[in-house]
């Protein structure tokens, strides 16, 4: 998650606010309170709805997730209209995040099904612990947001550096183990593991252990590499 800096700005049309509101009054916010989803809208029409549970239980997270998707199914056929979707503290924004709205997280998970399922279907989500939430309804172009306090984070994919640290792979004596190891890929993993790391013990399975083809000639390159190497014959999806 990175922070983002927003400038806050009316929604058009109509706005509705469903779900309970006093931090949204709180906030500033400008819409119309309504018990239930209207039958019809004018175009264009944003719905608010507010997600909580006093009960963080697998019933309270199936309550709530069964109201979402009779909103979802309410929206199919509903052209211009927009859905927001608040939960409090249902997702990790920060490192040293913790989750309390447990029940609502599931909501985070339906959302992103039925976006996949819908394209044409205008659903955001927004969580927040606390600071102002209506500056992030005006975040365009990002289904997802958190607000913590004063920023706005968006989620954004990021690449995995690995440690530049120089201590080793493996402690000296350990053993590693390589499933499906007289596979093509675990041979290269063996290979790398022994060459580049110095890894002194190796236990590799596969279905047909020694009787797979080549695999002598395989632990023989292991062995002269200074690599210990023991292999089993099981099947690692087999239950026990």
């Amino acid at each position: 998650w990175r922070a983002v800096d927003v400038e806050a700005k009316p929604l058009d049309g109509d706005v509705f606010l469903l779900g309970p509101a006093s931090d949204l009054v709180d906030d500033g916010f400008e819409g119309q309170a309504i018990g239930s989803l209207p039958e019809s809208i004018e175009s264009p029409t944003t719905v608010v709805c507010l997600w909580e549970s006093e009960e963080q239980g697998p019933d309270a997270a199936l309550a709530l997730v069964s109201s979402a998707l009779a909103q979802v199914q309410w929206a199919q056929d509903k052209d211009d209209l927009s859905l927001i979707w608040v939960t409090r503290d249902a997702v990790g924004a920060t490192p040293d995040a913790t989750v309390t709205g447990v029940a609502a997280s599931v909501l985070w998970g339906l959302a992103r099904v039925a976006r996949s399922e819908n394209p044409d279907l205008d659903l955001r989500l927004v969580d927040y612990r606390d600071g102002k939430i209506t500056p992030a309804f005006s975040l365009e172009g990002e289904p997802e947001c958190a607000v913590r306090g004063d920023a706005i984070f968006i989620p954004r994919l990021v690449a995995h550096r690995p440690s530049t640290g120089s201590g080793p792979l493996v402690q000296a004596g350990g053993t590693v183990c390589i499933t499906g190891g007289l596979g093509a890929l675990g041979r290269t993993v063996a290979r790398w593991l022994v060459a580049e790391h110095g890894v002194e013990n190796l236990l590799l399975t596969s279905r047909r252990g020694r009787e797979t083809p080549g695999a002598v000639d395989f632990i023989e390159e292991l062995q002269e590499g200074g690599a210990s190497v023991s292999v089993v014959a099981c099947d690692a999806s087999a239950l026990a």
